[in-house]
């Protein structure tokens, strides 16, 4: 959608589409700009001084139409685009129409000394005009922002933000490395969509390499993007862009979720919810004996999670300075992999490594003999859907939990940080599981 500024000349358009470009992430566009460069002149008064008006409208309406199809644009227009309800027609294709109303003695101070209008060197002239085309200005507007009292730039582009907040669509945005097989668009579309709000809100993905990142944030800034998810890699190395971080992310030290309240970036961590929601729908996590498998930045959360919840965690690892360092940090045990049989005696077990993972489906990170009835096992692994841990687990009668529930949980807090509404978790859960097959 582009915002298209209207008024009489003289009454803050060009200013004031700069100033909105800025706090918007748009671009700013000049009409007579355009229009200049069409007809091969120096300036709008050579073309007027040459062939007039009428050799000046024409070329008008040719830049109208060329902007119908143009998007993300503030486009400042000529007072008399309003002469021509066709330009009107056009330029509302795929934007908003902002009218500036003001006083004409406010303008005719303001163009006192200006030498470059040509249909305002007459104050008689201009004054007709002002009268002329005032009332079309109104009829045209989708909204009047009367700048008379207060002509300030600065308030009247709040005014202009505050009436476009309920019609610009808010965007959501995932980056990562790759991010081609994410399936977050997927799910927080569909949530848009179950609770009605798909004109509002629209999720998308960008692939984002390390060295971008910093780019990437002051993008978002910029722009007005409204939420920001990071996955691999960039959970840690997108904290020190940020204006806050939420104490939960601090101790994770990774953050998968940021939101934007007009240009504050703040950062969270949802990840552990991702965790903890589907196992507490299963069973009280206090004094429960968790064996974490895996001690990278998924590990880090759940650790978070299970121990705020009172678990006594063990974590299982193959870098034994790693794994211990992580078991340290959460007051939890530490064993290296070659005791994995111990998970036998633990009342949860969560695989937080990618064994199992798609190509590698026939992997499991714990031979099914050390599994038995009465364990709940947790695969953070979500595609295959049901890994050969979890098929293992099931057969010994075991509960088991899929990586998809993670997936939806930590997506589900995303979704409240950035909509303020409760997440729709069951249209959330459909479209992962169709996507899962």
């Amino acid at each position: 959608m582009n915002i298209v500024l209207i008024g009489f000349m003289g009454s803050g358009k060009t200013s004031l589409s700069k100033i909105l470009a800025k706090r918007l992430g748009f671009q700013a566009v000049e009409m007579d700009d355009l229009i200049v460069k069409k007809s091969r002149r120096e300036n709008i008064n050579e073309i007027f001084e040459k062939g007039g008006e009428k050799t000046f409208r024409p070329l008008e309406a040719r830049v109208a139409k060329e902007l119908s199809d143009i998007d993300k644009k503030i486009i400042s227009t000529g007072g008399g685009i309003v002469m021509n309800e066709k330009n009107i027609r056009n330029l509302k294709k795929n934007g908003k129409i902002i009218y500036l109303k003001d006083g004409f003695k406010n303008i005719e101070k303001r163009l006192k000394n200006d030498k470059t209008r040509p249909l305002f060197k007459d104050r008689e002239s201009a004054r007709k005009l002002f009268k002329l085309r005032s009332p079309l200005y109104s009829l045209y507007a989708d909204e009047v922002i009367d700048c008379i009292k207060n002509p300030d730039l600065n308030a009247i582009s709040e005014k202009i933000i505050a009436v476009l907040e309920k019609d610009l669509k808010k965007v959501c945005l995932i980056i990562g490395d790759p991010i081609a097989h994410s399936l977050s668009p997927a799910m927080h579309n569909a949530a848009y969509r179950a609770l009605k709000i798909d004109n509002r809100f629209i999720f998308l993905s960008a692939r984002i390499k390390k060295p971008e990142v910093k780019n990437a944030v002051k993008a978002v800034r910029i722009s007005g993007i409204r939420g920001l998810t990071c996955t691999m890699p960039h959970k840690e190395a997108v904290m020190k862009f940020l204006d806050k971080i939420d104490p939960v992310a601090k101790k994770i030290k990774a953050v998968n979720t940021v939101v934007n309240d007009k240009g504050r970036l703040t950062g969270y961590n949802t990840d552990w919810q991702g965790a903890v929601i589907p196992l507490e729908k299963m069973t009280r996590l206090k004094n429960k004996k968790v064996a974490l498998l895996g001690s990278g930045g998924a590990s880090r959360a759940i650790a978070y999670g299970v121990t705020r919840k009172g678990a006594k965690l063990t974590v299982f690892g193959r870098d034994a300075e790693r794994a211990g360092k992580l078991a340290k940090e959460f007051k939890a045990s530490y064993c290296d992999f070659s005791e994995i049989h111990r998970v036998n005696n633990f009342d949860i077990i969560i695989n937080a490594t990618p064994v199992g993972m798609k190509p590698r489906i026939n992997k499991t990170p714990v031979p099914a003999e050390f599994l038995h009835k009465g364990q709940i096992v947790f695969d953070a692994v979500y595609s295959p859907p049901i890994t050969r841990l979890l098929k293992d687990a099931k057969k010994k009668g075991a509960k088991i939990i899929p990586g998809l529930e993670m997936l939806l949980y930590q997506g589900a807090a995303q979704f409240e940080y950035y909509t303020g509404k409760k997440a729709p978790v069951r249209a959330m859960r459909k479209v992962l599981s169709k996507n899962l097959k």
